[in-house]
């Protein structure tokens, strides 16, 4: 860690579009469907199951994706299913099949394995243009908390999660934990909370424009190059600050040479944008090295899938990273050291169990009085952006030491407990003890497969009736179930069109739209981004007529629905 380290700041300005105008994105589903997927949504019983809840928001947010995206869904239990092998494009034929699909769904896959999928999901390319947005649905608590959250925190580069926890037992720690290292959103549902509002909110959120195509060029001199530590963002969501790290390598032919550049190139939706910031190469005296600490970090982070892999070029490397910048991973930890006695301690090792504050902690740290950090020398400046992109910013840290820190590792058979840091083989589960008495859960138990214990069908809500016939570009099609959805026959629903000039579907639209503002304006939230892909569809297709089917629309189903609705 001798080499100078470069940290860049970027929180681009992302501008907010009309739902419904945008096109790109890849939307991941991922359902809870064990055993406890079975039980009532605030348990009590005859209310609305947790499955049936997920099946209908599964529906709402399929017909709210925008025409040309990707999409998948997943279902995991004790096993894991998906729709299709990979991502496919949403169109009408997809959309179909897919709702087909959600309506045979069951809370039949046993317990709660979530890290298979997850790990099936980032194994999978991305499609280029579309950036990955993963939307989790559980109800419990796997076991394995902090290897999940570590998963998603590895790929955090290439998407964001959204998670929502159904009812009072699923795990705070795994909703929270997923959407935090990801830069998504959690909620939780329980009680006489909706799903579906909540999920649509998230959704309307992952729409808006990313930032893609991003790439750094380096301006160093000559006998200097830069090399990142980490895979580099692939994508920034608004909102989103975006850190990253590189070393400098080498030393400049020339000492009159003060500064060195980067460039940082970058696409919003169709256009692209370059912002260009210089930094300084002389270091300034300092001993803490805060930008190689936060380096070191996140290169460990990125490789710590590596330390069960067998990768042993990737350990390595890790183990390296972590002794020199004395920040720990699951290769190293710190030792405590005796200051006072002077003198090595006799004997081998002790293993104590430590009481940990609550469950699922992974890592533990026992820290040395006493001891301190070698000096060493640093530079440090931020130079402000004040162009589209804001924010952005960079900050270089010099070592004048290639061993700010230097640990020895230490033999698994040594019996000193002198160094400041040690190798230590794969850590074993922790006991526990000492714990105090956790609050009891209530728990769902069904002794009785839900395959060999069909449930009674669960009514349809009206809003779920019209929605349902939606078509994927946002348009509805005339018809007897359209008229039974609207509460008209299909007689007067064809016999009220304002003019023979007016195309059947434009009308059937048209009707549904004003359906949604006149009948369900209470649930405006679950539905505002499938009426705003309707009305983008029935804007280029009705022209001047579209204010008479409005009017004629609002006298056939008996609403005041104003002309603003349909953009007029």
């Amino acid at each position: 860690m001798g080499d100078p380290a470069v940290m860049v700041t970027m929180l681009p300005s992302v501008p907010e579009v009309v739902p419904g105008q945008s096109s790109a994105g890849e939307f991941l589903f991922l359902l809870d469907r064990s055993g406890s997927m079975g039980c009532p949504m605030d348990g009590r019983d005859g209310s609305r199951r947790r499955i049936d809840s997920a099946k209908e928001t599964l529906v709402l947010l399929l017909k709210s994706l925008p025409l040309g995206c990707y999409f998948n869904i997943y279902g995991f239990g004790s096993e894991f299913e998906s729709f299709y092998p990979q991502s496919v494009q949403y169109t009408q034929q997809t959309m179909a099949e897919s709702l087909q699909r959600i309506q045979r769904l069951q809370a039949d896959l046993g317990g709660t394995e979530i890290l298979a999928p997850l790990q099936v999901i980032y194994r999978s390319p991305c499609q280029a243009g579309h950036p990955r947005q993963l939307f989790v649905f559980t109800d419990g608590e796997v076991g394995n908390t902090q290897d999940v959250i570590a998963e998603v925190q590895r790929h955090q580069a290439t998407h964001r999660c959204f998670s929502f926890g159904i009812g009072d037992g699923a795990s705070t720690a795994l909703i929270k934990g997923m959407a935090r290292a990801a830069g998504g959103s959690a909620e939780f549902i329980t009680g006489q909370d909706r799903m579906q509002p909540k999920a649509l909110q998230s959704l309307k959120r992952a729409l808006q424009p990313a930032v893609t195509g991003i790439s750094l060029s380096w301006d160093l001199p000559p006998g200097m190059q830069a090399e990142l530590l980490g895979p580099g963002p692939e994508v920034i969501f608004a909102g989103q600050r975006c850190l990253i790290y590189a070393q400098l390598r080498g030393q400049p032919q020339s000492p009159d040479t003060p500064v060195g550049g980067v460039t940082l190139q970058y696409r919003i939706q169709d256009q692209t944008y370059q912002e260009t910031l210089q930094f300084p190469l002389q270091p300034h005296d300092g001993d803490r090295l805060p930008v190689h600490r936060l380096a070191a970090k996140a290169l460990l982070l990125a490789l710590e899938g590596a330390a069960g892999a067998g990768s042993e070029e990737e350990q390595r490397r890790a183990l390296e990273t972590s002794l020199s910048s004395g920040v720990v991973c699951p290769l190293t930890a710190y030792v405590g050291v005796d200051t006072e006695r002077g003198q090595p301690v006799q004997g081998p090792l002790v293993r104590r169990d430590v009481p940990l504050a609550a469950f699922g902690a992974r890592r533990f740290m026992c820290s040395s009085s006493g001891s301190a950090l070698p000096s060493g020398a640093y530079a440090c400046m931020t130079v402000g952006s004040t162009m589209k992109c804001q924010g952005l910013s960079t900050m270089v840290c010099q070592s004048d030491s290639s061993d700010a820190i230097s640990p020895r590792p230490l033999s698994k058979a040594s019996s000193s407990s002198f160094g400041t840091a040690c190798r230590t083989p794969k850590p074993k589960a922790l006991k526990l003890r000492g714990l105090p008495a956790m609050a009891p859960r209530k728990v769902c138990l069904s002794s009785i497969s839900p395959r060999l214990s069909p449930q009674p069908a669960v009514e349809e809500s009206p809003l779920l009736r019209l929605v349902s016939l939606q078509n994927a570009d946002g348009s509805w099609d005339l018809g007897p179930q359209l008229a039974a959805a609207l509460g008209v026959s299909e007689t007067d629903a064809r016999g009220r069109m304002p003019s023979e000039d007016v195309a059947p579907d434009v009308w059937a639209t048209v009707l549904a739209v004003v359906w949604l503002n006149g009948r369900a304006v209470g649930q405006r939230e679950e539905w505002e981004l499938l009426e705003a892909k309707a009305v983008g569809w029935v804007r280029g297709r009705a022209g001047a007529r579209l204010s008479e089917c409005l009017e004629a629309a609002n006298a056939l189903l008996g609403c005041t629905v104003g002309p603003a609705v349909l953009g007029l």
